[in-house]
């Protein structure tokens, strides 16, 4: 029996499974999705006859402290990566809480998936894939290096391997994740450039052979597309957490500093800032030409019934920091134009066909003008601009092509022996 094994440690089903599970199932014929408790349950996503939930319990999670706390000391590896992770210059306190957290996730996540395999019987034909290149990648290594016949993935994002967003990035094991994980696809060029820049020279070589950019995309879950607005007013949409990184509130100033005509602002998503936000946009919208609508944490599926069922002029991401925005290639596939900041690996999805990057430094001066010169754009190049949205999405991100080649990739490497 071909068994695949998911790693996950987000407390959901993550979008990105969701339709990888799908191509995944005309390879193998069993599917397990190891994953903490659901915060969110969205298991139905994905639970089949042939796909399995495994949720770590809460037992296991003391079992996993327990031994964390009391035998981690005890490894070597523990004290190497320790040692070297003093050039971080982070302080010790913060380096121990980091590695020990590692070694705690990890265990939970290996355990979990021992007793799910014992059930079924390790002789099967076993692929192990962790959804990012953090504690699921070594728990994956763990495997290879335990049961040197499976074949072991992982995907690498923006966080896990960003040394911008991690300081301790190279200090999580990664000799032996690459030394032990057969294929690393990571999201974007951008990113394993980054990550070939920050990291130790020891495993270049490694990230050279077993690495390859393979992009997630998006599936556009609605046929319909909302259009531009045909009464007058100038819609812009932003689509993401409301954290500090997402820069929010730079947006609500330049926003509060429009004096066109009417602008109706809608934001996707929920957050730490919400209710601060909510509060500030009830003083702006004062202003009846500014209209500002927050509509909190809402599903995917939701998200993309907006764009398929309104109209949107712009959509913005001015974040400082990100690995290739999946919140872009949604509002690409439904013929958005976009304006985002050059960070990760945007510059791969928006360019001056469909869009406009500016510099990470800008100010809401500048984000203000750059806002103003969508709306005065005439409608046939505002259409232009639509246009070749949709095109770079379904020419590079679009979900019904892209994913069919990556687990074409995995068959074929499986197939090597």
């Amino acid at each position: 029996m071909k068994i695949l094994v998911i790693l996950n440690y987000q407390r959901e089903i993550p979008p990105f499974w969701q339709m990888q599970i799908k191509y995944a199932r005309n390879i193998f014929e069993r599917i397990i999705f190891v994953t903490p408790k659901l915060r969110n349950d969205n298991s139905d996503t994905i639970t089949s006859n042939t796909t399995q939930v495994v949720e770590i319990s809460r037992t296991q999670r003391v079992l996993s402290c327990l031994y964390t706390l009391l035998l981690t000391w005890f490894r070597p590896r523990f004290g190497k990566e320790l040692y070297h992770s003093k050039r971080s210059g982070v302080s010790l306190c913060k380096r121990l809480k980091h590695l020990l957290t590692i070694e705690f996730v990890t265990h939970n996540i290996t355990s979990t998936t021992e007793k799910a395999l014992a059930q079924i019987g390790l002789r099967s034909d076993i692929t192990v894939f962790a959804g990012w290149f953090a504690n699921e990648a070594l728990a994956a290594g763990y495997f290879k290096k335990k049961f040197p016949n499976i074949k072991t993935f992982s995907f690498a994002h923006s966080y896990e391997i960003h040394p911008g967003r991690n300081p301790l990035m190279p200090y999580c094991y990664n000799t032996f994740k690459h030394n032990f994980v057969d294929k690393v696809f990571f999201i974007s060029e951008t990113m394993r450039q980054l990550y070939d820049e920050g990291t130790d020279f020891r495993y270049h070589d490694l990230l050279k052979s077993k690495s390859e950019v393979h992009y997630l995309g998006t599936q556009k879950l609605f046929k319909e597309f909302g259009g531009p607005s045909t009464d007058g007013a100038f819609r812009i949409c932003t689509c993401s957490s409301m954290v500090a990184l997402k820069r929010l509130p730079l947006l609500m100033s330049a926003v509060k500093k429009w004096n066109l005509g009417k602008i109706v602002w809608t934001h996707l998503g929920g957050g730490p800032l919400y209710d601060s936000l909510v509060e500030e946009a009830g003083r702006i919208c004062a202003n009846q030409n500014i209209e500002i609508i927050f509509k909190g944490k809402i599903p995917n599926n939701e998200v993309q019934k907006f764009y398929a069922n309104n109209p949107v002029d712009l959509f913005l991401n001015i974040s400082e920091v990100e690995g290739l925005p999946v919140s872009i290639m949604e509002a690409a596939s439904y013929s958005i134009p976009i304006l985002a900041t050059d960070v990760g690996g945007t510059k791969e999805i928006v360019d001056d066909s469909n869009g406009c990057l500016v510099p990470p430094s800008i100010d809401r001066e500048e984000l203000l003008l750059k806002i103003k010169a969508f709306y005065y754009l005439s409608q046939a190049e505002k259409q232009e601009l639509r246009n070749y949205s949709w095109k770079v999405w379904n020419d590079r991100f679009n979900s019904s092509l892209t994913g069919p080649v990556l687990w074409k990739t995995i068959s074929e490497i499986k197939s090597i022996n």
